[in-house]
């Protein structure tokens, strides 16, 4: 039998929010294991219908699924308090959300044309990422609600589950729908909002970055320059362009001369 060392993963995760890398960072699941089910005691007793004898039941904590979840990737925190008032908005009354964010273009929403047919209940809402992500190898990841840590929040705002990769796509945006007829309702910064779970079987290590601005905009590679097409078509496109520029450049570095000539 032949024991093979893991391979670790490195995800770097970039902000330029220093107020988020203070208090909201990226960090692994298992320090958002969700504080209601911590405190909940592991058997509960409930009275059978038949013989109306209590019995001793197991709880959700004992749950090995929900526990192995908070054992892999990490969690993905809300940066901002956001008070959402769907219901008063469709009613032409109020404003759907308000945040006091400096930042304006901080929600933003999809034409409803890219998703007709679909969640016709709801409003589509888009919180623009003030993470940036890298991972070099290509790892992709699940991205899900942290359905535990919102479950007094399900019935009003959702976040679709979809598969990402850091190593050409480092955007971190949450895409929402939320609840048409539903009252006034506030999610906090600091809510565990989304988990990312690697499709690994190495080790996988989060590492927290605080820059400026600027570098944080150069970790957002993917360029803007193609509005009329997908989102994915418009990345692939851009990593084809992009890799042959590298190989032009790799190519200039050998020789001054375009065609070879020269040193």
């Amino acid at each position: 039998m032949f024991w093979f060392k893991k391979k670790k993963i490195i995800v770097d995760c970039f902000t330029y929010r220093q107020s988020v890398f203070e208090l909201y960072k990226i960090r692994k699941s298992v320090h958002f294991y969700p504080e209601a089910i911590k405190k909940m005691e592991p058997d509960a007793y409930v009275t059978e219908e038949s013989s109306s004898v209590k019995v001793k039941i197991p709880t959700v904590k004992r749950c090995t699924g929900l526990n192995t979840l908070y054992k892999h990737g990490a969690i993905i925190p809300m940066w901002i308090d956001y008070v959402c008032s769907p219901k008063t908005a469709m009613e032409n009354t109020s404003k759907l959300g308000v945040t006091d964010h400096w930042n304006n273009n901080l929600i933003t929403q999809h034409p409803r044309a890219q998703y007709e047919g679909i969640f016709e209940d709801w409003i589509q809402l888009k919180f623009n990422g003030v993470w940036n992500i890298q991972e070099k190898t290509g790892v992709q990841f699940v991205w899900l609600q942290a359905m535990w840590n919102m479950s007094n929040d399900v019935d009003k705002i959702i976040l679709p589950p979809a598969i990402t990769y850091y190593d050409w796509q480092p955007q971190t945006n949450l895409n929402c729908f939320v609840k048409k007829d539903v009252e006034q309702f506030t999610i906090l910064a600091g809510t565990p909002m989304i988990q990312i779970i690697p499709i690994t079987e190495n080790d996988v290590e989060y590492k927290c970055h605080l820059v400026d601005e600027r570098e944080w905009m150069l970790k957002n590679t993917i360029p803007m320059d193609f509005p009329q097409i997908s989102d994915g078509i418009r990345n692939l496109r851009w990593k084809k362009a992009k890799a042959a520029a590298d190989k032009m450049d790799a190519d200039e570095k050998k020789s001054k001369c375009p065609f070879g000539f020269g040193k």
